[in-house]
């Protein structure tokens, strides 16, 4: 019985970091996208002035 709880937490845990792994991938994607955003703005207004 023990052991298939171990077995089944070990996928949960595998799971979890994996969704951990892939919403800081997403983070980290939103950061540049929005990076990327304000650069293009800021490059217009200086290239508007």
């Amino acid at each position: 019985m023990c052991q298939g709880i171990d077995f089944y937490w070990n996928i949960v845990k595998k799971s979890y970091s994996r969704c951990l792994i892939f919403r800081h991938l997403l983070f980290y994607a939103n950061l540049i996208y929005i990076d990327n955003q304000m650069f293009k703005v800021l490059a217009w207004t200086l290239y508007r002035n």
